[in-house]
């Protein structure tokens, strides 16, 4: 996959489709991983990694890091940075504190985020900080819903 770079800023172009190499076939390129990322997000993905929320934590580690397919935390996606992200499924999983309530502008940020998402490809699936705090099993049968939806996701095992 290439990516244009303009000040820091990724734009990602379309699948690609050539021929293969070892004769014959159409081989096409799908965007799943998302590999193309602002490379500035790099350290600061790490540094939240490292200090990770409580909630983050609790869905992390008593559910996600063993989840099937393979989940990601804190992972750079073009100009942003997905709390959990399963690129199997292309779901991103955001947990929502109290920093996304605060104001009319962290709202819009989040639409203009989710949508640019969407227009990626990518699924998103967004809980509170109470939804995991009070419903934590419902989350996870929500994500398992999500995950087992997609196509190949009925070979998939996840933890229960």
């Amino acid at each position: 996959l290439k990516a244009e770079r303009r000040q820091g800023a990724v734009a990602f172009k379309p699948p690609l489709e050539g021929r293969c190499p070892k004769g014959g076939g159409v081989k096409v390129l799908f965007m799943k991983s998302y590999r193309n990322y602002n490379s500035n997000l790099k350290s600061r993905a790490k540094n939240l990694r490292k200090n990770m929320t409580f909630c983050e934590k609790k869905i992390w580690y008593d559910f996600l890091r063993n989840l099937e397919p393979k989940c990601i935390r804190q992972r750079p996606v073009g100009n942003y940075i997905l709390d959990f992200y399963i690129p199997k499924v292309m779901l991103a999983i955001e947990i929502d504190g109290d920093s996304h309530f605060d104001s009319d502008k962290s709202k819009i940020y989040d639409e203009h985020r989710s949508e640019n998402l969407k227009n990626l490809g990518i699924q998103i699936i967004r809980f509170t900080n109470n939804d995991i705090i009070e419903s934590f099993d419902s989350c996870c049968e929500k994500i398992t819903e999500v995950v087992n939806s997609y196509p190949s996701g009925s070979s998939n095992h996840l933890p229960s």
